[in-house]
């Protein structure tokens, strides 16, 4: 298999070789091509950037949640934090949070990035994460499994 692509590919450098395709000339044309074409996706891919930064102000939600779930998936939502606990059993802080498919109980660890639409503030580390949280809302002392 290996001796048959082999032979393909010394069949194909011939041909080009014999029909110019190495040449100069192609190569200047193919490298304005690929400048043209390069230079457009940097411009639709700037394009998206800007975007995906303006501020949602019409929001109905606070915060702009990056996050990793329990199989490592990342995903985005828009969250309104309703409370902040800490669970002493296995020392984390989490926090329970209204979302669009109602309310979710978060894991400060596993957050990627926390905007505030409201004040365009930007948290990308767990500590500023959790100081932020802990600076704006109370923290439970109950379960939150306890009614």
């Amino acid at each position: 298999m290996i001796e048959i692509l082999f032979i393909c590919l010394v069949v194909w450098i011939i041909y080009a070789w014999k029909t110019g395709k190495f040449k100069k000339e192609y190569q200047n044309k193919n490298n304005a091509k690929l400048k043209q074409e390069w230079g457009e996706i940097k411009d639709q891919y700037k394009n998206g950037l800007k975007i995906n930064a303006q501020s949602k102000s019409s929001s109905k939600y606070r915060y702009n949640l990056e996050y990793l779930d329990r199989f490592g998936s990342p995903s985005v939502r828009e969250v309104n934090i309703i409370i902040v606990h800490k669970y002493i059993g296995n020392n984390r802080w989490y926090f329970l949070a209204d979302t669009e498919d109602g309310e979710r109980t978060f894991k400060s660890q596993r957050v990627i990035c926390l905007t505030d639409q409201w004040n365009n503030r930007i948290f990308d580390n767990s500590s500023e994460i959790r100081n932020h949280l802990l600076s704006e809302y109370e923290v439970s002392e109950n379960d939150f499994y306890e009614d």
